[in-house]
């Protein structure tokens, strides 16, 4: 059996050390670990209730895992834009990673176009790692692509939200 670790968030500044509060996620038995599943659960759902296309904005969204994993798991994620935001640049960069890959399918009949949306793929900073096609029916493709451009900044002089204790 093992003892559970006492975790005391430490603040940086006036600032909480964010490395050491995100660590609690790891642990299955924490509040935050409960947290995570229970929005992870009502994405979801929400996922299941809407079939059309889907926007997500997520903001102080850490390294993502309650949005990245459930759309891993989901074959119909390409439906899905969502963009996460996170000042914290260790832990964005943690998203970052884990969001590196993107996957796209299209059918090539009617006019095969995904030679145009590789380019623009690749002129967008995305780097591809496998393309495949199959020559019957729709002639449907699918590529993988990982993003290797710079981060996008943020406009400047909006401000986004605030935080009130």
């Amino acid at each position: 059996m093992t003892t559970p670790v006492s975790l005391t968030i430490r603040r940086v500044g006036a600032m909480r050390d964010y490395e050491l509060w995100h660590r609690q996620y790891d642990d299955p038995t924490s509040d935050l670990s409960w947290r995570l599943r229970t929005v992870q659960g009502y994405m979801r759902d929400a996922l299941d209730r809407y079939p059309g296309p889907i926007r997500i904005l997520s903001s102080c969204s850490g390294d993502g895992r309650d949005v990245l994993e459930v759309l891993a798991q989901r074959i119909d994620s390409g439906r899905v834009h969502a963009v996460l935001v996170e000042a914290h640049p260790e832990i964005a960069d943690r998203a970052r990673r884990s969001a590196a890959t993107l996957l796209w399918s299209r059918a090539r009949s009617g006019g095969d176009l995904n030679d145009l949306v590789r380019a623009r793929l690749a002129a967008a900073g995305f780097t591809e790692l496998d393309y495949a096609t199959l020559d019957t029916g729709t002639w449907p493709a699918v590529g993988v692509v990982r993003y290797d451009g710079p981060p996008v900044p943020l406009p400047t002089g909006q401000q986004l939200f605030t935080f009130r204790r």
